[in-house]
């Protein structure tokens, strides 16, 4: 971190080997800070000082008399008439601030700027960091009462970062249940665009993220900055062009009415605001996001050991649980070459629909006559682990738990709340709540030797009030952090999966406590390819659980091959969610071989560069995955229907070395001999292709010709490896 001080302008630099960002504060009067610059790295030589004098703007006609202030925390009260970065009052009266600048430190990897309004009383803390072995920037804001009086907070933005002006395209992310992650470009030419959670979770339908971008941005090329917010409670994201034509974008928790009141001494922390800012596209703003994952919020065990292939019980038996059929499906598992059987809804007492038992946590005597010690034998003598799904934020009406304490549910005395799945939320902000789950999971993982939870949470949130009658949503978040952090240090070994009805919840802030992500309830390879793609521009491909599912989709009805759904599955967390005690002719044999074939390329992706390759056609979805020293990689090309071309055009392959010699492989000939064409290529005849790399990102490689619903795979290798 450099800085340097021109009289009253003092401007500071954070560089990594990916971005630097110029950010300068007035020391006279007080503004900042502001974001001068963020792209590619300058160069030491450069002096950057000059980046004022070329920003400087004037003040233009029928406006204010001042250039309108955007900084990392813009305020209306400084004269900025966009959406301001914060919002407080005290029932009604100081809802004006200016803060002043009054000490700017250097912390690890960062700046801290300390601000003060001395009229209202409140202290602000701005920290950016800007991390070297990722490239990713973080923002966080603090606001302090310190007045006796106590003061409201409505807004706190986690930064507010100025575009240039020709970052004019926005892909954003919405979706729903079993379509989460469908991404969107959108151009701003006015006015806000913005999107919304009330949901007390990320929500399927505004997933926290934005891309912003210059025209003709593309998978692999152009300026592009990425943003998403750590926060797994409610939540604002937007993107503004203000009205002298600047461009800002925002994010932060969206608070409900009341529900951060500051006493004196105390504070409020905005979620944090991850960005990253890259020249290769899209791509270059995920590589830079899986990094900052890999390195600063995924715990090392995942790198430590392969990641198991899982059999989940849900789609094959739901709540029908009975000990001939687990064993079956246990025998079976075994025999796929799984690793890990977990065990899904419907193992506790007067579990047999959705109406009854959760918060029960005890092994259902009536399924389980011997307990779990009979399932748990049968696993380890065939050699699996022992993982089971719970819902411990959740409350049945009709269970035990609610009757003995009604109380602990989150609701408005006197109100009818609506419900979801038919079942409260617990208050876990409540510390007699949390102790009792926190009691009950690690008894229950202890006792049975439990290595793996899914943790499920599968309504909104409606009515969410807490003890004190006022909304608790943001005490509810954090809670849950607190409770996952709890029960990890009190099962070193346990891992813990991360599913809100498939993709509800799924962001950098949960992603700290967890080892795996649901990504969708939805199996369908149809649909899973898009949605795997629009995940894979944020998250890294080894916490992405990726199943198998039956040849009749349970969420869609669609039917697919085997071979496709297999494909599909191959390049996340891979596992199978079918009743495998009846599957069709000949599917046995080939889930066997994808399963060995995960099992010989997890370590690539685990560790590799997910590049989504430029194909020229929507319905072509094709990705490489490369090894981080470029010695390997793996080529997935889905066709997902048909195109007016019959024959799409040489796709270039990105990531790999250009001076390395490659030889290419194709690994499932067979999807290509069912394609109809007069005569056969190379590749799909078994033969190898050996060329440099450079050919390959330059002139491409021309596909051979597959069917709609159809991924092909190709193994590439350096030569001398």
């Amino acid at each position: 971190m450099n800085k340097k001080c021109e009289g009253k302008i003092l401007i500071s630099r954070l560089t990594s080997s990916f971005s630097e960002v110029v950010v300068q504060a007035d020391i006279d009067s007080g503004a900042g800070p502001t974001l001068l610059y963020w792209g590619e790295p300058l160069g030491a030589p450069v002096a950057v000082d000059a980046l004022a004098d070329l920003k400087q703007r004037p003040a233009l006609n029928a406006m204010l008399d001042i250039v309108e202030p955007l900084t990392w925390v813009p305020e209306a009260g400084g004269g900025f008439l966009g959406t301001p970065g914060i919002e407080v009052h005290r029932h009604g009266r100081d809802f004006v601030t200016q803060f002043q600048l009054r000490e700017q430190l250097a912390i690890e990897q960062g700046l801290r700027f300390v601000y003060a309004d001395t009229a209202a009383a409140l202290t602000l803390v701005v920290e950016l960091v800007l991390d070297r072995a990722s490239g990713v920037l973080t923002s966080q804001c603090r606001v302090t009462n310190e007045s006796e009086t106590p003061v409201q907070v409505n807004w706190l933005a986690a930064g507010a970062l100025a575009l240039p002006a020709a970052y004019r395209q926005c892909l954003t992310f919405t979706g729903r249940w079993c379509k989460e992650f469908q991404s969107r470009w959108q151009t701003l030419e006015n006015g806000i665009w913005s999107q919304e959670s009330r949901a007390g979770r990320t929500s399927h339908a505004s997933f926290p993220g934005l891309m912003v971008g210059a025209e003709r941005v593309t998978r692999g090329q152009g300026e592009v900055c990425g943003f998403h917010l750590g926060w797994s409670g409610n939540h604002r994201i937007l993107c503004e062009l203000t009205r002298d034509g600047r461009r800002q974008v925002q994010m932060g928790e969206l608070l409900l009415p009341g529900e951060i009141t500051l006493a004196q001494g105390e504070s409020y922390t905005s979620p944090t605001l991850y960005a990253a800012w890259s020249g290769a596209g899209l791509n270059g703003v995920a590589a830079r996001f899986h990094d900052y994952a890999r390195i600063n919020l995924l715990p090392r065990r995942i790198y430590e050991k392969p990641r198991p292939v899982h059999y989940n019980t849900w789609e094959a038996i739901y709540f029908y649980h009975s000990m001939p059929k687990l064993t079956r499906l246990i025998e079976r598992a075994a025999a796929l070459g799984v690793e890990r059987f977990v065990l899904d809804d419907g193992w506790f007492p007067e579990r047999n629909d959705e109406h009854a038992g959760l918060g029960d946590w005890e092994v259902c005597p009536k399924k389980f006559p011997n307990g779990f010690e009979e399932l748990g034998g049968i696993l380890a003598k065939n050699g699996l682990e022992f993982g089971l799904w719970v819902e411990p934020e959740m409350v049945s009406e009709n269970s035990e738990l609610f009757r003995r304490h009604p109380d602990w549910v989150l609701g408005v005395a006197g109100r009818q709340q609506p419900l979801g799945r038919y079942q409260y939320v617990l208050d876990i902000a409540n510390p007699a709540v949390s102790d009792f789950l926190y009691e009950r999971l690690v008894k229950l993982v202890k006792t049975h030797s439990i290595r793996y939870l899914k943790w499920d949470m599968n309504r909104d949130l409606t009515h969410p009030a807490g003890r004190a009658g006022t909304p608790s949503v943001h005490r509810q978040t954090r809670a849950l952090y607190e409770l996952l952090a709890r029960i990890r240090n009190a099962c070193p070994g346990l891992e813990i999966e991360n599913c809100s009805s498939g993709g509800g919840r799924i962001d950098f802030g949960i992603m700290r406590y967890c080892d795996r992500i649901w990504l969708s309830d939805c199996v369908d390879p149809q649909e899973r390819q898009l949605i795997q793609y629009g995940y894979s521009l944020f998250f890294p491909p080894e916490v992405m659980g990726a199943h198998i599912g039956e040849q009749l989709a349970h969420t869609t009805g669609r039917m697919t091959s085997v071979d496709y759904r297999c494909a599909t599955a191959l390049v996340g967390h891979m596992g199978i969610e079918a009743d495998i005690d009846r599957l069709p002719a000949g599917e046995e044999e080939v889930i066997k071989r994808y399963f060995a074939l995960y099992k010989s390329y997890r370590s690539l992706i685990a560790s590799g560069r997910k590049h989504y390759l430029d194909t020229g056609s929507e319905n072509l979805c094709a990705f490489t995955l490369v090894s981080p020293g470029r010695e390997w990689a793996l080529l997935s090309v889905s066709r997902l229907e048909t195109d007016l071309q019959v024959l799409a055009d040489p796709v270039r392959l990105y990531g790999l070395a250009d001076e390395v010699e490659y030889r290419l492989r194709l690994i499932n000939p067979e999807v290509v001999a069912a394609a109809d064409t007069k005569t056969s290529m190379l590749l799909s005849e078994g033969a190898d292709i050996q060329c440099a790399g450079i050919l390959l990102r330059c002139a491409g490689i021309q596909l051979p010709v597959i069917r709609a619903q159809t991924t092909l795979l190709l193994d590439i290798r350096a030569v001398d490896a």
